[in-house]
């Protein structure tokens, strides 16, 4: 019964995260409309003085490509805690080489699909690797945007 009890947790927390990620890609859309002003307002909300949140709008940060017809965009990091954020764009037919994850690392599809290790995943399906482990290449046929959050604490 204790085995089918953590099924179940780890069935709930998986939904309740594909929900939490398609909030955040609702809310990146909404950012593509926002016009010079309120790109100010949120820049200067970064560097008040009670400043609590970080926001970064549709148009801030850079897009650099790891792999042929794969961007990424860094979201957030925090090195002192190792913590990463981090949205990944693959094109159609493109692919991610195969990889050991130096921390934990969680991934939620939030647009297209794609596949690795016989796994196809699609809209808001999540997925979570434990540090030390490894996945074969990452293939998107049709494309595919993702949400990646990395924990890592190497050299603490």
């Amino acid at each position: 019964m204790a085995g089918k009890n953590k099924d179940a947790l780890a069935e709930l927390y998986a939904r309740d995260a594909a929900r939490l990620f398609g909030i955040a890609v609702w809310i990146l859309k909404q950012q593509d409309a926002a016009s010079e002003t309120q790109t100010t307002a949120m820049s200067n909300a970064k560097t008040g003085p009670a400043h609590t949140a970080y926001i970064q709008t549709r148009a801030e940060g850079d897009w650099y490509s790891p792999a042929p017809g794969v961007q990424c965009k860094r979201l957030f990091t925090n090195d002192e805690r190792g913590y990463r954020s981090t949205l990944m764009r693959m094109d159609p037919g493109s692919s991610f080489p195969a990889h050991v994850h130096r921390g934990v690392e969680e991934a939620c599809v939030l647009e297209g699909r794609c596949e690795f290790d016989g796994a196809a995943l699609a809209v808001g399906d999540y997925f979570r690797a434990q540090a030390g482990s490894r996945h074969g290449t990452l293939t998107s046929p049709e494309g595919c945007l993702m949400i990646i959050l990395e924990h890592s604490r190497v050299g603490r």
